[in-house]
């Protein structure tokens, strides 16, 4: 999914479907999503993604995934600022004043 659309930035929110390749109802939910990014993955405000918490397991930890399906939503606020970590390269968006 995360190969549809145009570009990212900080106007964009992400809807992530995090699931596991022998779900049951992570299966019956994946052919929804991905119909929903064909669709809307080209807007300027939200796209849509999709983890294998199986292949991306450590990310599925970080983020603290402790069940499939699960949905979520990485949204950018309206005054908000962009912050970079040198080391890393990683982006991030932090409310002003936090």
């Amino acid at each position: 999914v995360w190969d549809k659309g145009g570009p990212n930035g900080p106007g964009v929110s992400w809807a992530v479907f995090f699931h596991k390749p022998y779900c049951g109802a992570c299966r019956r939910i994946r052919p929804i999503f991905h119909a929903l990014a064909d669709t809307t993955n080209s807007s300027e405000h939200i796209r849509f993604g999709s983890v294998d918490c199986v292949k991306y397991r450590a990310f599925c930890q970080r983020e603290e995934i402790d069940r499939e399906p699960y949905i979520r939503l990485y949204q950018t606020m309206p005054g908000t600022i962009k912050q970079s970590d040198e080391n890393s390269r990683k982006e991030t968006f932090v409310r002003k004043g936090a």
